[in-house]
């Protein structure tokens, strides 16, 4: 990701071509782990909403072939996780290894975390933070039926 207008966010050519929206030419290099690099010819302004707030905000996004790897990258089994009743997940398919179609840069992600409340699922288990979008699992969980995979998602900019 790069640094565009005042934000690294990113989504998919799939996702852009699904919401129709108008694209801007741009000729951007951005290079990643690896020094690989991938050559961005497009941007675009979408309004990004939550499904469970009046959260709602213009935002421009770069596009990509992808934005990362599916997460998480095998299914998790969550059986005897103890999520509090009532609480309104942002992701209620979190568990499922499944595509990433968007990804909110720093500039951004802790705004959507406003409120700082977490719930703690227990000891080594991930925690859950409110968020503008729902309730986030975020961190890892120890489960030794699951082969190890490590993903690191981070960007710098020149």
């Amino acid at each position: 990701m790069i640094k565009v207008e005042g934000f690294l966010l990113a989504l998919t050519e799939r996702l852009s071509q699904r919401i129709k929206t108008q694209r801007e030419k741009v000729d951007i290099s951005v290079r990643g782990i690896g020094q690989a690099e991938t050559k961005i010819k497009h941007k675009i302004q979408a309004v990004v909403r939550s499904r469970v707030s009046p959260f709602s905000q213009a935002m421009n996004f770069l596009v990509l072939p992808n934005v990362t790897v599916h997460l998480p990258t095998a299914t998790m089994r969550t059986n005897g996780w103890s999520i509090p009743p009532g609480i309104k997940l942002a992701d209620p398919a979190f568990f499922e290894s499944s595509r990433v179609d968007l990804v909110l840069g720093i500039e951004c992600f802790f705004d959507v975390f406003e409120t700082g409340q977490r719930i703690n699922l227990g000891n080594q288990l991930p925690t859950l933070n409110q968020s503008v979008f729902g309730w986030v699992v975020c961190g890892g969980s120890f489960n030794s039926h699951q082969d190890l995979h490590i993903t690191c998602n981070a960007s710098a900019t020149e």
